[in-house]
């Protein structure tokens, strides 16, 4: 076991776990299988009774640092219970129940030695069922300005992905805010990011693990409640000069959800508005192929929440989709736009019962 007396590693991989055991061991050792070695792992343990504490303390790695506590006290405080005992520049997350390829911790190193200015870096992911059969791949926005529109309506990282520079989280931002059960990550990326550079990996480097245990799906109305907090938070932050009626973030939380024809226009207008003062306020994004591409995904998005109500709105949206980033022509997902507009909303019932089954 590493103590604190030995020479800090340049890497503290932070894990948190309660009742983590059906799939702790894959994470454990994809860790200890990273190319690069010089980390410690802390892995916290949340007051599991099923047996996962004893799991990590069974791995003889000297790297392993288990840190248990006796009861349940929620993932956000031992979240920071970790980071305040991690000794490494840089901090990597990893949850109990996803796993990290085996060159990882090295790409995003590697990124970030040559990258002084990023504070935040995150990568793309694999996301596989609870059985590990491969469900899909994730599409985050790589750099600043697109990370920044995107934190708007959606947390641009996945936690699990992400590496960032320890004393600017934990002297600066002083950690996650204990104030939220499941959207810690997001508020805490969000708030880096309004002071700082970030940056996403295109590349997946996780194996993200979808499931009906995780937290985001175990409670579901609790992320639903915070993540709208941040959003709110997020529009403040964007835009200092403006005020939003409660109609208007009712209808921007909308979009994340399930657009309704009645408010389309309010939306399209608003969105419209928004990117423009968006633009104005960061004109650096014009040049940023990310950004454009953000923007024209979110056309998409809103033609497919429409399709099937109202085809020429949604046409006309994924027209403005491929002339923001004529490449997705390629990469929409051309089968399922296809059924729905042939099958109408039953066809978002398929698609939700066939992803479900494989959980």
């Amino acid at each position: 076991m590493m103590t604190t007396t030995d020479p800090a590693p340049r890497v503290s991989v932070l894990m948190t776990m309660f009742n983590a055991g059906a799939y702790l061991r894959s994470a454990i050792e994809s860790v200890l299988a990273q190319s690069y070695q010089d980390f410690e792992l802390i892995i916290v343990d949340d007051g599991s009774t099923d047996g996962s504490a004893a799991v990590a303390a069974g791995y003889s790695d000297p790297r392993v640092r288990l840190i248990p506590n006796a009861a349940n006290r929620g993932q956000t405080p031992c979240l920071n219970q970790g980071l305040a005992l991690a000794r490494g520049e840089f901090v990597a997350r990893q949850d109990a129940d996803d796993f990290s390829r085996p060159d990882r911790l090295e790409k995003q190193i590697q990124f970030l030695d040559a990258h002084s200015e990023i504070a935040l870096l995150g990568a793309n992911a694999e996301q596989i069922d609870g059985n590990g059969q491969r469900l899909g791949v994730t599409d985050v926005p790589c750099d600043t300005p697109a990370i920044r529109w995107g934190n708007i309506f959606f947390n641009s990282f996945l936690h699990s992905a992400v590496l960032f520079r320890t004393k600017i989280v934990r002297e600066e931002f002083g950690g996650y805010d204990e104030s939220f059960r499941c959207s810690m990550d997001y508020a805490l990326w969000s708030r880096i990011a309004q002071r700082h550079a970030v940056a996403n990996l295109a590349e997946s480097l996780i194996a993200l693990r979808v499931h009906p245990e995780s937290i985001t799906r175990s409670q579901p109305s609790v992320l639903e409640e915070e993540t709208d907090r941040v959003l709110r938070a997020n529009l403040t932050a964007e835009f200092p000069e403006r005020s939003f009626s409660e109609e208007e973030i009712g209808i921007l939380i909308e979009f994340r959800r399930n657009l309704l024809p009645r408010t389309l226009l309010r939306f399209r207008a608003l969105f419209d508005e928004l990117r423009l003062e968006f633009l104005r306020r960061h004109p650096e994004a014009e040049k940023s192929r990310q950004f454009l591409r953000t923007g024209a995904l979110q056309f998409s998005r809103i033609g497919y929440h429409v399709l099937d109500r109202d085809r020429s709105t949604a046409f006309a949206a994924y027209a403005k989709c491929i002339r923001l980033w004529p490449r997705a022509l390629l990469e929409l997902p051309w089968p399922r736009i296809i059924a729905l507009a042939l099958l109408g909303d039953s066809a978002r019932d398929l698609y939700r019962r066939i992803f479900d089954s494989r959980e």
